[in-house]
């Protein structure tokens, strides 16, 4: 069971930084992942006598914080000139390093979300579930597709270990 603190503030502060890295990570920016966090503990602030009886209160700021993210995000998808992607897949020189942000930034929405969650959040899935408004086993999936499109990305700096193979007997090694 999830420890609610008393106080409100402490709560705030409990939750204030895994919900704005979460909130940044599915924004992709970091100040307005800040802002967003700070919205959704004032709006959790507002409500307290109601929210601190709730079963998750953690979950229901989340669920704020998400659903702010997502009407600034449709905003933004609104008055962008040609409505058009966010333009995470420009081309890149293939031995550009891309960093773990840069990767997440580079998943669907839904993937990233999922990841910053339970990952950066260290929400369970049923807490997951709860702030995407979707069922468990859609956080699960998500989670699986994004490590897949992670481990499969071209653009990462990152490759599974080569097979160990027998070594031929006329190779000359390279260190003598």
């Amino acid at each position: 069971m999830q420890h609610i603190p008393d106080d409100p503030e402490a709560f705030c502060r409990q939750h204030w930084r895994p919900l704005a890295q979460s909130l940044a990570v599915y924004t992709d920016d970091v100040a307005l992942g800040q802002d967003l966090a700070q919205e959704a503990l004032a709006r959790v602030l507002v409500r307290w006598s109601r929210v601190r009886t709730m079963r998750s209160p953690g979950g229901y700021a989340y669920r704020i914080g998400v659903n702010l993210a997502r009407d600034v995000l449709r905003e933004r998808q609104r008055t962008r000139p040609g409505g058009g992607a966010t333009g995470h897949a420009e081309a890149q020189d293939p031995t550009t390093r891309m960093s773990i942000d840069r990767a997440l930034a580079a998943l669907p929405p839904r993937q990233r979300l999922a990841m910053s969650l339970r990952h950066l959040a260290d929400l369970s899935v049923a807490q997951t579930a709860h702030a995407m408004g979707c069922r468990p086993g859609t956080v699960k999936a998500l989670c699986h597709q994004a490590a897949a499109n992670l481990r499969t990305s071209p653009q990462l700096d990152w490759h599974p270990a080569s097979p160990v193979r027998p070594r031929d007997t006329h190779e000359v090694p390279i260190d003598e």
